[in-house]
């Protein structure tokens, strides 16, 4: 959950960043060469399996959970039938759960406070505060999947991380929530009761500048992890690949491997007591909106359908809080 929580985090700041507004221990790590080339991940077709589903019980009602995974191409093609077949008979459909911010708030507050905060200081850039070696690996990197943007050259190491994260998933064609999104679609048209859990972050403008102050802290270890993610386009096909025909052991070994979790442990936004405290209530806040909008579907209607993250539905996830509740939960 924490993981989750980290990563939804650094796309916020990444949307601001960027304007949308919706590790290794790297320290010890060798750089990988700097003429290493880098491609764009390829469409994937998969024509045998589909993505597992976990069935929860309660009494005649039954909610379908299925989990989504960040990276989908929009090319690429995955047996939805049975998700799909399964959404056309159902009467509720509750979200991912995510952060909402609080009334009045103005994300242009933000963004302008962050341009700042993102600046090198003293007119610096990053081949003045970055190894050499690290220097020319980021820029074979920025090339591939940059833009002509120069002032990325003027950004702090955490804050050019995550443009970069931003160009890769642009230049791969990444949906963000792919499989959320064609599953409410048809949500929408079936006009079934959607659930939208989530928490309120009330002081939000503060909460996002802490985020960046600490990924400014963490630098050259963030900096690194994110070059490291960008190069794993195998390991994204791999990972795909294993979601798509619900080969459950092998995404969830993905899912723990280095390359995977990198950017979460590098880029870690929550190692001083206040951010430790902030990203607890904030985790708490995620699982009691899911967990009450669960429990009102369980409840009221036959048929329920929920998305949650790749994470999701580890032991600690929101399995571990429906077990405790006292629903049954069998994988098919």
């Amino acid at each position: 959950m924490k993981k989750i929580l980290l990563l939804t985090i650094m796309v916020i700041t990444i949307s601001i960043l960027t304007g949308n507004g919706d590790t290794y221990a790297a320290t010890n790590l060798k750089e990988k060469s700097p003429t290493m080339p880098t491609q764009v991940l390829a469409p994937i077709v998969v024509k045998v399996g589909a993505p597992a589903l976990w069935r929860v019980s309660n009494g005649r009602h039954t909610l379908w959970i299925i989990t989504r995974i960040p990276y989908i191409k929009d090319s690429s093609q995955w047996n939805d039938y049975p998700i799909k077949t399964i959404l056309k008979h159902a009467q509720a459909f509750i979200s991912l759960p995510n952060l909402k911010a609080t009334r009045g708030f103005t994300w242009l507050w933000v963004k302008m406070s962050l341009e700042d905060a993102c600046k090198i200081q003293n007119g610096g850039t990053l081949s003045s505060v970055l190894p050499k070696q690290l220097y020319a690996r980021w820029r074979v990197l920025w090339r591939q999947y940059g833009d002509d943007d120069t002032s990325v050259n003027r950004l702090t190491p955490g804050c050019a991380a995550l443009r970069l994260r931003t160009q890769f998933e642009k230049k791969n064609n990444f949906r963000g929530h792919p499989v959320q999104q064609e599953l409410l679609a048809i949500a929408n048209k079936g006009d079934l009761k959607i659930f939208s859990p989530g928490y309120i972050i009330y002081d939000t403008k503060n909460f996002v500048m802490a985020q960046i102050r600490k990924s400014n802290s963490n630098g050259l270890a963030c900096f690194r992890a994110t070059l490291n993610f960008v190069q794993s386009l195998h390991e994204m096909q791999q990972e795909y690949h294993a979601w798509a025909i619900g080969d459950v052991k092998e995404l969830r070994k993905i899912l723990n491997a280095k390359w995977r979790n990198g950017m979460a442990d590098a880029c870690d936004l929550s190692s001083s007591d206040e951010m430790r405290l902030g990203l607890s209530r904030v985790e708490q806040g995620f699982m009691d909106s899911w967990m009450k909008s669960v429990k009102l579907a369980l409840k009221k209607y036959d048929v329920s359908v929920a998305v949650v993250h790749s994470f999701g539905m580890d032991p600690h996830g929101y399995r571990s809080a429906l077990l405790k509740a006292g629903y049954r939960i069998k994988r098919n």
